[in-house]
């Protein structure tokens, strides 16, 4: 099973062995950018003041 995250590096990475094509990273993110990828931060809320400690 693959895991589904995959950061940009290792893309490349996996490209170059796979295909020995030579990219830079920023040329993927690009590229994801145009077909609509984006890249969605994890939400993190802080503590409401009300909140009991």
């Amino acid at each position: 099973m693959q895991d589904p995250d995959i950061t940009l590096f290792e893309l490349r990475d996996a490209l170059a062995d796979a295909e020995g094509v030579q990219i830079h990273h920023s040329s993927i993110a690009d590229l994801l950018s145009r077909l609509g990828f984006t890249y969605k931060k994890s939400r993190w809320l802080r503590p409401s003041a009300a909140a009991p400690m």
